[in-house]
């Protein structure tokens, strides 16, 4: 997912930054827990410094493809200060959606996100990505060999009341 809704955080654990605050870095994993990167404009190498709070000043990443951790969590970089985020309703960009939304494509507004696991719901699109409604209630998709009434209940595709893969 080339937004980073599905992989922005999938190595959270396993890269575990060295670098103390002060030290030169390149890249945000490379600085301890709850420090980022900070690289001036045109330079190449940063330093590891604690996040800018509301109204600091920021520098958000090329292409916004994973949300930066230049800004503390309750604000999000945007033309290089650290901004409010937007709340639901509001009109939003890359990440600056407040927690628990989303910027929805299309409206460019940010909007509740859709149910984790046992959230009610009466549509499957009320379902976060890998979830399906399953009697009014967000469950995971089933896993090649599991009985199935319909595709969306599988991680792939239903095919003779049976749930296969998509890739063999």
């Amino acid at each position: 997912d080339i937004a980073g809704t599905e992989w922005e955080h999938a190595c959270d654990g396993i890269l575990v930054g060295k670098a103390a605050p002060g030290a030169q870095c390149r890249e945000d994993w490379e600085c301890t827990a709850a420090n980022t990167c900070a690289i001036a404009r045109n330079a190449v190498i940063g330093k590891c410094t604690t996040p800018s709070a509301l109204n600091g000043p920021c520098r958000a990443p090329d292409l916004h493809l994973t949300p930066s951790k230049v800004c503390s969590p309750d604000t999000y970089c945007g033309a290089d200060t650290c901004r409010r985020r937007d709340q639901e309703g509001e009109g939003c960009g890359p990440y600056s959606c407040a927690e628990g939304t989303f910027c929805q494509t299309g409206t460019h507004k940010c909007v509740k996100q859709l149910g984790a696991v046992g959230t009610k719901c009466s549509r499957h699109d009320d379902c976060a990505l890998g979830l399906y409604c399953d009697v009014k209630v967000c469950a995971p998709q089933k896993n090649a060999g599991a009985k199935c009434l319909d595709s969306v209940e599988c991680h792939g595709d239903c095919d003779k009341g049976q749930c296969i893969g998509r890739c063999g």
